[in-house]
């Protein structure tokens, strides 16, 4: 479907839902669709969507032109042909174009409402694209490997730990002896498909909102001191051979958490108290399954990202 067309059925729906209006179609020389309802006294709006304006108009070409010819009588002959008042709409963009005389300023209003709740809305989505862009990067890193994992297995399910060794896992007797980068290519390595799509999940989930907070650059720096952060304490309190993303993820939650503290008075508790609640859960499952999870490494990040966060906005503060 178009988007135009997607539009159109939208700004129909909206009519219905927000006005009261309910959809009809026509038998013309096309089917056309239109809305209806009764005002005052027996007395009908109609109105009438027709797909193209009038070959006459200077629109006639444009698939995106939408005529809407309106009635306040229960015949409706004339907005069949166009002959009474009409208005031209951009359902691409979500405009009145224009409009003629002798229309019902309510209904006007009423769809200048729909229209511009349509223009908000779309607004409001790409406003929200803007900030996947190192969360898209940093899924690519992290799938990327993970294929090169699961091809070196030939397995997607459970990755052999001699493979992860030799991609960079977190072994500290080599970290020890020099490996140091191991610290930070263990961040990009899973040791199983859900333990990737899980933390994928995560990172899709909140890595925008972080971008939107604190902008990319600092986003990028959140993501990889945290993950640091988590492999010293992993590597400082755990033996075991640690792999994953959840340690910078947990970096992450800690920094919407300092954010949602300082800023309690307007975003309101409930938000802090949910993300408090999401990260407790987490730390809990982690104590619980201590011979799977490295619950270490997740400490580790939660600290680190609420250091840094706590930095980043002091300094943002300042400035303002």
């Amino acid at each position: 479907m178009k988007k135009s067309e997607q539009n159109f059925k939208i700004l129909l729906e909206n009519m219905c839902k927000y006005f009261g209006y309910s959809i009809f179609q026509t038998k013309h020389e096309v089917d056309l669709w239109g809305i209806e309802k009764e005002v005052s006294d027996g007395k009908i709006i109609k109105a009438v969507f027709y797909n193209q304006a009038p070959r006459e108009s200077s629109h006639s070409n444009d698939d995106n032109i939408k005529v809407i010819a309106y009635s306040s009588e229960e015949n409706y002959n004339d907005i069949l042909n166009i002959m009474g008042p009409f208005i031209v709409i951009d359902v691409e963009k979500n405009t009145v174009i224009s409009f003629s005389d002798g229309l019902d300023r309510d209904f006007i209003n009423e769809l200048e409402g729909s229209l511009d709740y349509q223009r908000r809305v779309a607004l409001s989505k790409n406003e929200s694209k803007k900030y996947y862009f190192i969360t898209y990067i940093l899924i690519s890193i992290n799938v990327f490997m993970f294929i090169i994992s699961a091809i070196l297995s030939q397995s997607v399910m459970s990755i052999s730990t001699n493979v992860l060794i030799s991609l960079g896992a977190k072994v500290d007797y080599l970290i020890a002896s020099g490996e140091v980068y191991r610290l930070i290519t263990c961040m990009f390595l899973h040791g199983g498909l859900m333990h990737i799509v899980l933390n994928m999940y995560a990172l899709y989930a909140i890595g925008p909102l972080i971008e939107k907070v604190y902008g990319r650059k600092a986003y990028i720096i959140l993501y990889m001191l945290s993950g640091i952060l988590s492999s010293l304490f992993s590597f400082v309190f755990s033996p075991s051979v640690s792999i994953g993303a959840s340690g910078a993820i947990f970096g992450l939650m800690g920094a919407v958490l300092i954010y949602a503290f300082k800023y309690r008075s307007q975003l309101g508790r409930k938000f802090l108290n949910n993300i408090s609640m999401i990260i407790a859960i987490n730390l809990a499952i982690g104590i619980t399954l201590m011979s799977y999870i490295d619950i270490y490494a997740h400490i580790g990040g939660l600290i680190g990202g609420i250091i840094i966060s706590f930095i980043f906005l002091n300094k943002k503060q300042a400035s303002n």
